[in-house]
């Protein structure tokens, strides 16, 4: 088995190459084991690397190193070749994907990567060109993350600062987005379709989500009041609105849940999609479920 890991140094808080980089080589040395490790340059070098690593047909496992974007990366370059394995290390801000799995202390155990369990996850294909590992998110959830870059250009408004005012900016402009989901016009809150459970640094969006049944759990948050936005996405955030694949009494009339292995959306405007933590602008979105697609390292004794 060869091993290799792909760092970004851009990921979280963390400076990675200077904490990370001196581990990984004294512990990879003290077990005798040969180690590659590369650091990325800009967006899209991770699955760059990914695909150039599984390309020379050798058994592997690919750590990556950084958040669920990284991950994203990774996966993407590797899907398709069946001797990788991709392991994690937790350097972003919020690792949510790891959630389903085990927790970040587990995962920031160099030892996980060698003596961890290769199981089977599905994938989200989006489009033809796209895949989401985690959540794919269409909404309040999606334009708020739309907004913060533009924030944080701010003279004093980084981290949460800009995240809350471009939050209270979305929620003085309309609340609801016109959409098209597989066929039928909806104006909604929130759309999400999830192969993990967590996402946006603790939103538990999807509590009950399996990694490897083959489908995702979808969940559409309908218009809201201004009044009742805030108790029903706190509800949403604690993961309370969802109990033995039934829909809580409380939020019944406005959120709904099923599973399915697709799901297309569209609209007559572009709009936001956050993907695994990312933004990109579309204006349809065409998901479905690749079952099994890759094999992801996980802390011995685990349950999906």
């Amino acid at each position: 088995m060869q091993y290799y890991f792909i760092i970004n140094p851009e990921a979280g808080a963390e400076d990675a190459p200077r904490r990370l980089v001196p581990r990984i080589d004294s512990f990879f040395t003290e077990l005798g084991l040969g180690r590659t490790v590369y650091l990325t340059e800009y967006p899209g070098h991770a699955t760059e690397l990914a695909r150039q690593i599984c390309s020379r047909g050798e058994p592997c496992r690919i750590c990556a190193c950084g958040g669920d974007g990284t991950l994203n990366e990774v996966v993407s370059g590797a899907v398709g070749f069946a001797g990788a394995e991709i392991a994690f290390y937790p350097c972003g801000s919020g690792n949510d994907f790891i959630k389903c799995f085990g927790t970040a202390a587990e995962f920031s155990n160099l030892e996980t990567v060698v003596s961890g369990r290769a199981v089977p996850v599905d994938l989200i294909k989006v489009n033809e060109d796209r895949y989401c590992v985690n959540i794919f998110s269409v909404g309040v959830d999606a334009d708020v993350a739309a907004g913060i870059p533009r924030w944080r250009r701010v003279p004093l408004c980084g981290g949460k600062t800009a995240y809350n005012l471009s939050l209270a900016e979305c929620l003085v402009k309309p609340i609801g987005k016109k959409l098209t989901v597989n066929g039928e016009p909806m104006t909604l809150t929130i759309i999400a379709a999830c192969n993990g459970r967590v996402y946006g640094g603790g939103y538990m969006a999807a509590p009950e989500a399996d990694t490897a049944d083959g489908l995702m759990d979808i969940i559409s948050v309908r218009k809201l009041s201004r009044l009742r936005i805030a108790k029903v996405i706190s509800q949403y955030k604690s993961g309370q609105h969802i109990k033995d694949a039934q829909v809580a009494d409380n939020v019944a009339d406005c959120l709904s849940f099923r599973r399915s292995d697709r799901l297309v959306i569209s609209a007559a405007t572009p709009f936001s999609a956050n993907i695994d933590g990312e933004i990109l602008r579309m204006s349809t979105a065409s998901l479905s479920v690749l079952p099994g697609a890759f094999r992801f390292v996980a802390p011995a004794g685990a349950n999906s």
